[in-house]
């Protein structure tokens, strides 16, 4: 398929290891099966509305929309979910994107400069160093990562310190990888639970630093917070960012997360094209869901799951308005 050739390019200009594997998995895992029921089920549902428009027999019913509603919400989760699981910080040309955040003075800072093993950001006691995002290209066992320092979160700072909270909440919601760093030696205060419940859902990683003073932070309690905004398990690591204790096992972590978590039921890592057309089609079908629920003329909704449907067919390189219209003269048998 499409997908499957894109993988070849990839394969071909593959410049490390990491590169090498993502482009296999892609290319021997086809997606073709997974979207294609996708599509089966929504031009099922698009043939029922499309001949609820014109036999009145076929009119569909408050409950029997209410069904609907809800598979085009599995539906749309299921596309983000592939979009996000088999594309998101996977090695490719691009880097594993990795993005750390926490409260102000936590040791973000500290801990991307042991990792890099230069100085890439400034370090000082002060409170709010770092005003916005600095990212550095960093290599760890012939992998490219990108690694993102983000602000503290500081909601009542200055109001510069709180644009840049403002800032950071923004850029961890665009993250499928966060390392969550979290000073345990202070307790878990509101700053923390608020700034836990803006993380999106995603994998976390919990890195409890400054193990090296006194523990204050209750560890059972910030996996529990965790796990329960990112609807999986958790991994924690306890550093010492300043004093080197645990940056070995934290790379660990970050290369099982580059490669060891490569998830071949999802094929490998699909295209950047294959993502785009997967997060548009989830965004029609939420939109859909929404004018159903609504009550919005059918028309509009159908229109809505047309652009569903053709975002998933260009993802496979197929069209439309052939196998919609052999749906619906298949099911309810018109025009014979």
């Amino acid at each position: 398929d499409l997908g499957q050739a894109e993988a070849v390019e990839r394969l071909v200009s593959a410049e490390n290891e990491g590169e090498r594997k993502a482009a296999l998995g892609r290319l021997t895992h086809s997606i073709d099966s997974e979207i294609g029921q996708w599509r089966d089920q929504l031009v099922h549902i698009i043939a029922s509305i499309e001949a609820s428009l014109d036999f009145e027999e076929e009119e569909i019913d408050e409950d029997a929309s209410e069904g609907i509603a809800e598979n085009l919400g599995r539906l749309a989760a299921d596309c983000r979910d592939l979009s996000k699981k088999a594309s998101a910080h996977r090695p490719d040309r691009e880097g594993v994107r990795i993005t750390f955040a926490g409260l102000t003075n936590a040791g973000k800072s500290s801990l991307i400069n042991a990792l890099a093993e230069k100085e890439i950001s400034i370090v000082s006691p002060q409170a709010s160093t770092t005003r916005d995002r600095v990212a550095a290209d960093v290599v760890l066992e012939n992998i490219h990562f990108i690694f993102e320092d983000t602000p503290g979160y500081d909601p009542e700072g200055d109001p510069l310190g709180r644009e840049a909270s403002r800032r950071s909440t923004d850029y961890v919601k665009s993250s499928a990888l966060i390392c969550m760093v979290v000073d345990g030696s202070e307790e878990i205060g509101e700053e923390l639970t608020a700034f836990i419940s803006n993380l999106p859902h995603g994998k976390t990683l919990l890195i409890l630093n400054k193990s090296d003073l006194p523990a204050r932070a209750e560890e059972a309690q910030l996996i529990k917070l965790l796990n329960e905004k990112s609807g999986m398990e958790t991994e924690t690591l306890k550093i010492s960012a300043l004093g080197g204790e645990g940056i070995g096992e934290v790379k660990k972590a970050l290369l099982r997360a580059a490669l060891g978590d490569m998830d071949v039921s999802h094929g490998g890592r699909i295209s950047a094209r294959e993502a785009a057309e997967l997060e548009k089609a989830a965004g029609f079908c939420d939109k859909a869901k929404k004018l159903m629920r609504e009550g919005c003329g059918f028309e509009i909704v159908s229109e809505e799951l047309r652009q569903t449907h053709q975002c998933l067919s260009r993802t496979l390189g197929e069209g439309y308005a052939e196998e919609a219209l052999e749906a619906i003269f298949s099911r309810f048998c018109i025009g014979k």
